[in-house]
């Protein structure tokens, strides 16, 4: 059984590790892919958002303001489950590793 990347999950297993990020959560009614829970985060010279959609989308979006250039741009359908996996994990040790 796979494990749902949504807006729960994150709020368990990601948030916690951010400590020197601001969060902020946001809620979108019908967005392209149903409705969208949308994280948002700043800190370390860097910030992006995430939107969980509610058809199971995932979108994650980091950009480094000093360099200018997006890092991390990725959109993923709903039953890419590793992909999502492996993109959770490397957001986490980018905003870790800053």
């Amino acid at each position: 059984m796979e494990i749902v990347k949504d807006i729960f999950w994150f709020k368990e297993n990601t948030a916690p590790n951010l400590k020197d990020y601001q969060i902020t959560y946001k809620s979108f009614k019908n967005g392209d892919f149903g409705d969208i829970e949308r994280v948002e985060f700043e800190g370390k010279g860097q910030g992006g958002y995430i939107d969980f959609w509610s058809s199971g989308w995932l979108n994650i979006e980091l950009y480094h303001y000093e360099q200018k250039r997006s890092i991390m741009n990725v959109l993923l359908e709903p039953e890419e489950y590793l992909e999502k996996d492996k993109a959770f994990e490397e957001l986490q040790n980018i905003l870790l590793a800053s």
